[in-house]
């Protein structure tokens, strides 16, 4: 009997041991509150190795800039959907100013319509800089485009000390919590590296589109975090008048290709720190509007790779409408949404 007693109490401490770790669990691990520590742990972990400068607190804020590229090469074709890039990019700047009013916005743009340029301006959302028109270039034997040298302006940006570039078709949240304004300052305090090793998120050598993959990264181009310095865009445009090693085209995209070869050293950037939902539609009437109302959403970002803002059928699912008529400046003034098609009906409360 003294054997059974013992092994009860021997249970009965495994299960308070395991009730324990248990309870230690955040949940709902979407709520605000698991959310925030998760956050925390994040800044721990990155304070603990020594990769915020602790020295960036003093600096002003007018040295950084966030920045966005949209261009419209000659020859294209004006429809529809290029008005409907400048409202994804003015949504992109209006979401950024209502968050972190105290850093510039730059749009580096190329062929705008005046149509064009009035959505991106009106009410302060972006200072445009020009940049000139650019020859096509060439990478890995690839078929030539404009793609490739489309982000090498933004090292030429060099009135700033750094720059976080997005996608003009990403669409930030709304910061109901501030912990979107707080994921930026993290991303602006990672220690300076130098002008040849930016940060990126880093895509796996599976993703890349030839076998063998690459045995060196292969970035994602849709978030950079730069030191600007002219040296660094004369040799990315240089580059790309004396095409690199074919191996490079295996790496996914375009830019990206062109990022890869220039930055092999780069550094990565934490996909914990900044978290993106990649949008690629969803069954039945689910939409991306309804991923953004959410209250408690997971994510600090919406991103629509490949996407060219009209309905799109593939299998069994849609990609819907989401940058028509006023649907993201609905969201962004706290008031939901409807949208059946192309274009969003008014807003209401």
């Amino acid at each position: 009997s003294a054997f059974l007693i013992l092994l009860s109490i021997h249970k009965g401490v495994k299960s308070f041991r395991r009730t324990k770790v248990e309870a230690s669990k955040c949940l709902p691990e979407t709520s605000l509150r698991c959310q925030s520590e998760q956050l925390d742990d994040t800044l721990s972990h990155l304070r603990n190795y020594s990769m915020l400068d602790t020295s960036s607190a003093g600096r002003s804020k007018s040295e950084e800039a966030y920045a966005t590229v949209i261009y419209y090469p000659v020859g294209t074709k004006l429809h529809y959907d290029i008005y409907m890039y400048a409202c994804a990019a003015a949504s992109l700047g209006l979401a950024l100013k209502q968050i972190d009013p105290e850093r510039p916005r730059v749009a580096l743009v190329t062929g705008l319509t005046e149509d064009a340029r009035r959505i991106l301006t009106d009410g302060d959302i972006w200072e445009l800089v020009e940049v000139p028109a650019w020859p096509m270039g060439q990478i890995g034997g690839l078929k030539p485009s404009f793609v490739y040298e489309r982000k090498a302006a933004l090292w030429d940006l060099t009135s700033y000390k750094r720059v976080l570039y997005f996608d003009s078709d990403a669409f930030i949240l709304p910061d109901k919590s501030g912990q979107r304004l707080k994921r930026l300052e993290t991303m602006w305090q990672l220690e300076a590296l130098g002008k040849w090793h930016p940060y990126f998120f880093l895509n796996k050598p599976k993703a890349a589109k030839a076998y063998p993959f690459p045995k060196y990264p292969c970035v994602q181009g849709s978030h950079v975090l730069l030191e600007p310095n002219s040296n660094v865009s004369a040799r990315y445009r240089a580059m790309l008048q004396d095409p690199p090693n074919p191996a490079f085209s295996a790496c996914g995209g375009k830019d990206q290709k062109a990022l890869s070869y220039v930055f092999p050293h780069c550094s990565a950037l934490r996909k914990d720190l900044w978290r993106i939902f990649r949008y690629g539609g969803k069954g039945g009437n689910a939409t991306a509007c309804d991923i953004v109302l959410e209250e408690e959403v997971p994510v600090d970002e919406l991103h629509f790779f490949f996407y060219q803002f009209k309905e799109v059928r593939v299998e069994k699912f849609s990609l819907q409408q989401f940058w028509g008529g006023d649907c993201t400046s609905c969201i962004l003034n706290g008031k939901t949404c409807k949208y059946p098609n192309m274009f969003t009906e008014a807003c209401h409360k």
